[in-house]
């Protein structure tokens, strides 16, 4: 997915347009995005909703699917949908404004952190 590293210098806002669904892992792409985007910084996702996985767009999200996933490392300040898709066969999308929510705010992610850690290990 992202094959190079986006220096550490935070970001005020970090815009996501049509791509979430683009990811295999979108869980990936978001902690990537957390981590760039400053404490006060917030995030723009628009994100098509329903549909069938493509080759092209193999994650599909629901309205609730959506919310929990950017619930897990954002606060949602808005979250509007309804509005028309960016592919064809997308019944919809989502627009969101989020925050970061603080690091020691999360609680520890157990699996995470032995994944991170057994990777580690040759």
């Amino acid at each position: 997915m992202l094959n190079h590293v986006i220096e550490p210098t935070r970001r005020l806002i970090v815009i996501c347009r049509n791509a979430l669904d683009h990811m295999p892992d979108p869980r990936v792409g978001l902690k990537e995005m957390a981590r760039i985007v400053s404490d006060e910084g917030a995030l723009y996702v628009s994100v098509d909703i329903g549909g069938e996985p493509t080759p092209d767009e193999p994650t599909v999200f629901s309205v609730d699917s959506l919310g929990a996933l950017l619930r897990e490392r954002f606060e949602v300040v808005t979250f509007t949908d309804g509005h028309r898709p960016h592919s064809a066969g997308r019944s919809g999308n989502v627009r969101v404004l989020a925050r970061k929510i603080p690091v020691t705010s999360r609680p520890l992610d157990k699996e995470e952190i032995l994944k991170a850690y057994e990777a580690r290990l040759p």
